[in-house]
């Protein structure tokens, strides 16, 4: 979160499992999208960040770059995102 020490977050790579596999990253420093809008529930529109870690990432199997779209690119009707994290603070 903002405001708060990015070296107290790890980050797991190259694993479906939360607590188990793959290699863990402490974070180094976060850049924030300084555009944020909240929808009428409070959750971020554009809640994109970039992330430094160390170690750095090796890609692998489990491990990949993602691919930017072009500007002009259409979003799917149907699209899968997965992850952990809060989407609210309570």
């Amino acid at each position: 979160p903002e405001g708060q020490d990015p070296q107290r977050y790890l980050i797991r790579s190259g694993s479906t499992f939360y607590g188990q596999g793959g290699t863990i990253h402490r974070l180094v420093n976060v850049v924030y999208y300084n555009n944020t809008e909240l929808n009428r529930d409070g959750i971020p529109f554009h809640d994109i960040l970039l992330l430094k870690v160390k170690p750095r990432f090796r890609y692998s199997k489990m491990v990949k770059a993602i691919e930017l779209p072009e500007t002009d690119t259409k979003p799917p009707k149907k699209l899968w995102v997965s992850g952990w994290g809060k989407t609210n603070l309570s």
